[in-house]
């Protein structure tokens, strides 16, 4: 496996064919069977036929293996609903908001297939996982599939899960939503996500996008795609019908729902789509389109993550006796607890500095009010928090005060959360603190090699949960107290005996600026400090490797 190649080579397999299971082999002819077998020359299906082979799995209310899984109405007119897994325990989980493979047009939540394999992401992410039934086709046509997974989304931002399951409805974290798919459930995620973000939710924030072996295309064969066009599950001939019963009459494989980068998509990519997780296998005839929907991302600026797995068959996570498929749930559930900690504590660490250094009485009694729902913090709280934090130092003729109240009172909105601080659902946040883990700007001089110390605490800290980052900042809180005379305002922040030496005659200490600093440089000068001796406290290390830790 590799991963987070900035210049990916393709995943070419070592071997000419994939060295698989008995069991796997059998099971990847008897899916290949059942599909050929119920499609017809004329673009259409046998859905009668195909009803009775695709083998289902009840929703069972009494757990099994830590999971209880329900079925939730959506819209019965177009028999949209969603398969619900909910973990035995845990609190503010994580929810992910999932679309099955098939080409579009097979197979269903309730498949026995996709029942195992969304048991599996629930089990090991210790997420709410919700597996949509979408409008499949040939029957419906693009864009079906994707009115109908924003329909989901717009079901959970007005509360209807409350409705439908109120114990599921009390676990879930709708901060922490994710989209996910395989296959044609990746090109669905992706499509939703654009949708999400060109327009205003209330509850539902996206934190990110887990695609697995995305099913895109186009008019070109690629080299992938002409050596191996009779690949196990999935060749040449089904993804051509595929594409025929799903894009519109007339359309070819360049059309943008197939080729999102191609040469007829429309329009700019928008800048709330969340970081992806884009997962490739070296005997998938489609790892070409994946790659370049991967390099489209990048070259858009957009944060992405590339798994790739070089033995691996389209699909190859159906399969439990496939190592990878076992290596792919860690890798998801690294990803999405990894985005939920780095929001978590971003929120926090500025909340923190915002109450640690507030001179003003009125502002510090807001933001304490404010942080009344410390332990689970409004959509556009760490927006908010800046708005304050930049008012604080009197600085509200700049360039980031002004920005930050244009962008909050320029798109529509349906709440607001004070008069103060009008609201909208948490998709700025994204821009304002880029994903750090995986896309360095350009235009920032990375910083220094650290200490192994650094390492080592970095690591542990990017692998706390969200509670225990809310945790970590309890505590912070409780050591540091919360003392404006502590933390007051400072022009910049030097080493300690810094300040001493220059009023003596010697010269200041004087830091190369990071990326760290011109992340935050709008933000006042002693909210920087009270951040960099947050981790201080914590740590106990000095100011540069505190910076570097940050």
């Amino acid at each position: 496996m590799t991963e987070n190649d900035p210049s990916p080579a393709k995943p070419r397999p070592a071997a000419a064919s994939p060295k698989l299971p008995w069991k796997t082999r059998i099971s990847v002819a008897a899916l290949s069977a059942v599909t050929d077998f119920c499609r017809r020359s004329n673009g259409s299906l046998n859905r009668s036929l195909l009803s009775l082979l695709d083998v289902r799995s009840p929703a069972s209310a009494t757990p099994v293996r830590g999971v209880r899984t329900a079925d939730v109405t959506v819209d019965s007119s177009r028999n949209l609903w969603f398969r619900l897994f909910v973990p035995s325990s845990g609190e503010s989980l994580p929810v992910i908001v999932f679309f099955h493979g098939g080409g579009f047009a097979f197979l269903s939540p309730d498949s026995r297939i996709y029942n195992a394999v969304c048991c599996r992401i629930c089990r090991k992410t210790q997420a709410l996982v919700l597996s949509v039934n979408y409008r499949r086709s040939p029957e419906h046509r693009y864009p079906a599939p994707y009115e109908d997974g924003a329909d989901v989304l717009r079901f959970l931002d007005g509360n209807g899960l409350a409705t439908a399951d109120a114990a599921a409805a009390g676990l879930a974290d709708l901060s922490s939503c994710f989209l996910a798919g395989d296959s044609a459930g990746a090109n669905i995620a992706h499509h939703v996500g654009r949708r999400w973000a060109a327009g205003a939710w209330e509850r539902i924030r996206l934190a990110g996008m887990v695609l697995i072996q995305p099913f895109f295309g186009g008019e070109e064969r690629t080299e992938a795609e002409i050596r191996l066009a009779k690949a196990p599950l999935l060749s040449v001939e089904r993804t051509d019908w595929m594409w025929r019963a799903f894009l519109p009459e007339g359309a070819d494989r360049d059309h943008e729902a197939a080729n999102p980068f191609g040469p007829r998509a429309e329009g700019k990519l928008e800048a709330a789509l969340p970081e992806a997780m884009v997962v490739v296998g070296g005997f998938d005839l489609l790892q070409d389109w994946q790659m370049r929907y991967y390099e489209g991302l990048r070259a858009r600026g957009r944060a992405a993550r590339l798994v790739e797995y070089p033995e691996a068959i389209h699909a190859f996570y159906f399969f439990p006796e496939i190592k990878e498929s076992a290596i792919v749930l860690e890798e998801i559930k690294g990803f999405i607890d990894g985005l939920r900690v780095r929001t978590g504590m971003m929120a926090w660490m500025a909340y923190t500095a915002l109450v640690l250094s507030a001179g003003d009485k009125d502002v510090k009694d807001w933001a304490l009010s404010h942080g009344a729902a410390c332990h689970k913090p409004k959509p556009n709280f760490e927006v908010e928090i800046l708005l304050a934090a930049i008012s604080t130092s009197h600085s509200h003729k700049s360039q980031a005060y002004i920005s930050l109240k244009r962008w909050l009172h320029s798109a529509p909105s349906t709440t607001s959360s004070s008069p103060e601080s009008p609201s909208k659902a948490l998709k700025f946040a994204a821009q304002l603190f880029p994903h750090r883990g995986c896309r360095r700007a350009t235009f920032v001089r990375p910083p220094a090699a650290v200490s192994q110390k650094i390492k080592e605490i970095g690591t542990i800290i990017s692998n706390l949960t969200l509670e225990e980052a809310r945790s970590l900042v309890d505590h912070l809180q409780d050591r540091l107290g919360v003392s404006a005379i502590a933390f007051a305002p400072a022009a910049v922040a030097v080493a300690p005996g810094a300040a001493t030496d220059a009023a003596s005659g010697g010269e200041a200490a004087v830091e190369e600026k990071t990326e760290f600093d011109v992340v935050i440089e709008e933000v006042p000068s002693n909210a920087r400090i009270a951040t960099i001796k947050v981790v201080r406290a914590l740590t106990n290390l000095p100011l540069k490797e505190a910076k570097d830790l940050i």
